[in-house]
């Protein structure tokens, strides 16, 4: 993907209000909430450090099966863990590319969407695409204004391009699995066993 939109999504310094679309003030369920922003979508960038929620995936996968291009920039820690669906989503579709960021080291939660009317869309908060998170006061807003989003969409491509992210490697988590089932304690992956992927070094 680009930092630069290839679509204008307003007139320069036309701003939006910010609107809150889950939060203690609304009804929305945060699910529902991404669904809806995931309509006509021709490119979504995801940065985010968990991604278990099932109706969340299936909203990517109808995106996907939709025809738009999916990045998704994760949470090595959380791409290993068993119940993250990071992996499910890289082999479902070749419109779905995955990065991967080293453990503990990915704090943003945010999905930058550009539809295919060249309208685009920024939705953060504190709320992770987990089952837990959905059951606690979580917030997602949704800002339109096409400079907030043009910044943040160049925000997100920086940890591709500079690589602080990295393409997911699949070998490189079967390895790491087998590992972890062989071993009688935790393990400290290095580097050369992973081909390029990020090592999971574990901090102190």
């Amino acid at each position: 993907f680009s930092a630069v939109s290839s679509a204008s999504s307003g007139p320069a310094g036309a701003l939006s209000p910010t609107i809150s679309l889950h939060s203690r003030r609304s009804r929305i369920q945060p699910e529902e909430a991404i669904r809806r922003s995931t309509q006509n979508a021709w490119k979504i960038v995801i940065a985010m450090y968990c991604l278990t929620s099932e109706k969340i995936v299936k909203s990517l996968k109808q995106a996907a099966d939709a025809g738009a291009e999916i990045t998704i920039i994760a949470d090595w820690g959380q791409v290993k863990h068993a119940s993250s669906r990071i992996p499910e989503l890289a082999a479902y579709s070749t419109n779905i590319k995955v990065f991967v960021v080293a453990s503990k080291t990915m704090h943003l939660k945010v999905m930058h969407v550009e539809y295919n009317d060249g309208s685009t869309a920024v939705l953060s908060g504190s709320f992770n695409y987990s089952k837990s998170a959905t059951s606690h006061e979580e917030e997602i807003t949704r800002n339109d204004d096409p400079i907030y989003c043009k910044n943040m969409l160049k925000r997100l491509c920086v940890l591709v391009t500079k690589k602080t992210a990295k393409p997911f490697d699949r070998d490189a988590l079967e390895k790491y699995k087998a590992r972890r089932e062989s071993a009688d304690s935790d393990v400290v992956v290095v580097a050369s066993s992973f081909k390029g992927a990020f090592s999971p070094t574990r901090h102190p």
